[in-house]
């Protein structure tokens, strides 16, 4: 503190380091005093300021006085109304925009998504992004397709009689193969499979490539019963002796499923002499239990195929020999 006009004092010009509260006490001539005090605010002599600015690629915005797009930190110095000097500065940061050509494959059938869109076929499509800062980016997508490998299933369709088993192949290289239904093959996961289902099933495999590709193919498989009620054959003659030897009468052994429904036997005078619905049953030259005599009688037999009910009916004679 300095005195400016001793010994009086009423002037004094101070230098505080901090900011602090000054008192003075004032007496005159009579002896009388009054008191005051001051507040004095210690500044200090450069006050630092920072804003921040964000602006996108190419996009110019005002930083203080200069029109510019380029990132960096810009300061300018004040004075202040205290007289202080105040360093104001401002950090503009600059989002980066891209301008550039996306290639990308995907399989047919498959589809992209970019910039909220759906793209399914190939070909150049423009494509406008916003980045996570908010500036715009164009995109130049360029799409194709892989190119499937060529496959083929043998056989495509096929008939096999029930009890049989089929080959089922793939030609051409996959990666992985899937079978369904997986019932009654050796392998649902190879490029070759054996099929015996016991009735007609229609078989797909799906197949990927390297690129994950997945096609599908599809065999049809039809079983059929080994049964025609056409092809039976039927004895003219036959000896119930007793030597075991074609001791009774009906169908020879059947090919395949057929079955007799109904046989019925009538003797000369058309008296029915056997009559039967069990498809084992076979005449053994018999009525009522007595022995039937040597001689020619007529049959009616009806022979059917269980599967699909189809049937043949046959007339005929059969001559009973002692």
């Amino acid at each position: 503190m300095q005195c400016l006009n001793p010994p009086l004092c009423d002037s004094i010009l101070i230098q505080p380091q901090a900011t602090l509260q000054l008192g003075v006490t004032a007496i005159n001539p009579d002896q009388c005093s009054a008191e005051d005090s001051l507040f004095i605010t210690v500044a200090d002599e450069s006050v630092f300021a920072l804003d921040t600015v964000f602006t996108c690629a190419n996009e110019p915005v005002w930083v203080g006085d200069l029109w510019t797009a380029e990132a960096g930190l810009y300061c300018d110095t004040l004075v202040l109304a205290s007289g202080c000097l105040q360093i104001h500065c401002t950090e503009l940061m600059v989002g980066d925009t891209t301008d550039q050509t996306m290639q990308e494959t995907i399989c047919p059938g498959d589809s992209l998504a970019l910039g909220g869109q759906w793209f399914l076929e190939p070909g150049l499509y423009p494509v406008s992004l916003n980045t996570s800062q908010g500036c715009d980016s164009l995109i130049l997508l360029d799409l194709s397709w892989w190119e499937l490998p060529a496959y083929s299933l043998l056989p495509a369709d096929t008939t096999i009689f029930e009890g049989h088993a089929v080959s089922l192949a793939v030609l051409g290289q996959g990666v992985t193969y899937q079978w369904s239904p997986s019932d009654w093959l050796d392998c649902d996961t190879c490029a070759q499979a054996l099929a015996s289902p016991p009735e007609s099933t229609l078989y797909n495999v799906w197949i990927s490539d390297e690129h994950g590709c997945v096609q599908s193919l599809s065999s049809n498989i039809t079983v059929r019963v080994d049964c025609d009620p056409g092809r039976v054959q039927i004895p003219n003659a036959f000896t119930p002796d007793g030597d075991g030897v074609n001791d009774t009468f009906g169908i020879l052994t059947a090919a395949g499923k057929e079955k007799v429904s109904e046989m019925q036997v009538w003797n000369r005078w058309g008296q029915l002499v056997f009559q039967s619905q069990n498809a084992q049953a076979r005449w053994d030259g018999t009525f009522h239990k007595e022995v039937a005599p040597s001689d020619v009688y007529v049959y009616r037999m009806r022979v059917v195929c269980p599967n699909d009910g189809t049937e043949e009916v046959y007339v005929g004679e059969i001559s009973l020999i002692r």
